[in-house]
Order: structure tokens, then C-alpha cells, then sequence
């Protein structure tokens, strides 16, 4: 089963902004969501997270270091403390096994950190749209019907993302065959 190490706006997007945390429960049934410290914390405060806390695809990402540590002279403090960070280390340590997994950042400094410093790893960063599109188009998570339903929530929700992202990803899942 494939890792998904995702900042926490990719949870907040299903659990508040579009109140369909059943979404994180259909995901987590071909992922494993490795949390780190700082997106545990985060996502544990939506008053949605009880409906899919007792799910076995959360997975708290335990370590004996302070994982945004290593990237501070990269990031400010504020950044540090939202966690992006954290979820680009664990994204790091699982490259350097050799595990299979998905990075999901929305964070437009946190995605030019990781072109730039840790280009290789280009291939497995998503932002939360564009996984939703792979959720249909290679992943099989959801239908085409469901999978364009999402997009519209999202358009229509508090979630902040360029239109032009979601018609990409919607031009991209009517032309998948």
C-alpha cells in the first residue's frame, strides 16, 4: 500500500472546507497517511476529525528528531511551526528508503523549496486538486462522476485554489479514457 505524507490542508480541504470526511476513508483504503507531529495536531482540531479518527490509515509518523529542525535554515519560524517542513523530512527519509509514496503540498513555498532543493523528488509532489485527479485518472479511488462532484465542492468552497488548477484537473479527468 502506497504512503501519502500530506500537509494539513489536504485533510482540512475533506474534514472542514467541503465536510466530506468520508473522502479521507475512500483514499485511505489504497494509502497510508503517515501524519507527521505538526499535522497530527492540526487535523485532530476539526471538529470532523472523530469521524475518521478510529480509520487505521492515519498513522502518526513517530520520530526521536524534531523533524522541521533539519530544514530551518530554510524556512521561517512561522513556517516551521505549519508544518510543511515536517512533511517534506518524512517525505525525504521515505525517498532515501526507497518506499513508495506521494507528497501532498498546497503550500507554494513549501513547493518551490522542494523543486528547487529536492528536485528528484518532483515526481511524487501533488497538490491536493491535482491528487484528487490522479485519485480518478490512476489510482481508481473514485469514479468520474464522484471524482468531478469533488472539484465542483471545492470550487464552491472556502478550500483556496486557483479555478485554473481545478480546470486543468477537470479538462484532465474528461479526457481520460
Amino acid at each position: 500500500m502506497a504512503i501519502l505524507v500530506a500537509d494539513s490542508t489536504f485533510f482540512i480541504c475533506f474534514l472542514d472546507d467541503i465536510k466530506q470526511p468520508t473522502v479521507l476513508l475512500e483514499i485511505g483504503k489504497k494509502f497510508v497517511f503517515r501524519l507527521s507531529p505538526v499535522v497530527s495536531t492540526e487535523i485532530k482540531k476539526s471538529q470532523n476529525y472523530s469521524k475518521v479518527s478510529y480509520a487505521t490509515c492515519f498513522q502518526d509518523f513517530k520520530s526521536e528528531l524534531n523533524l522541521g529542525e533539519a530544514l530551518r535554515p530554510f524556512f521561517s519560524n512561522a513556517q516551521l511551526k505549519k508544518g510543511e517542513s515536517e512533511v517534506i523530512a518524512i517525505s525525504y527519509i521515505l525517498h532515501n528508503m526507497g518506499v513508495d509514496f506521494f507528497l501532498i503540498l498546497d503550500d507554494w513555498d513549501a513547493r518551490n523549496f522542494v523543486e528547487i532543493h529536492l528536485g528528484y523528488m518532483h515526481t511524487t509532489m501533488r497538490g491536493t486538486v491535482g491528487f484528487l485527479g490522479d485519485c480518478y485518472c490512476t489510482h481508481q479511488v473514485f469514479d468520474k462522476e464522484k471524482t468531478l462532484s469533488l472539484l465542483d465542492e471545492i470550487d464552491n468552497s472556502t478550500f483556496r485554489v486557483k479555478k485554473t488548477i481545478t480546470a486543468q484537473v477537470r479538462k484532465r479527468i474528461e479526457e481520460f479514457k
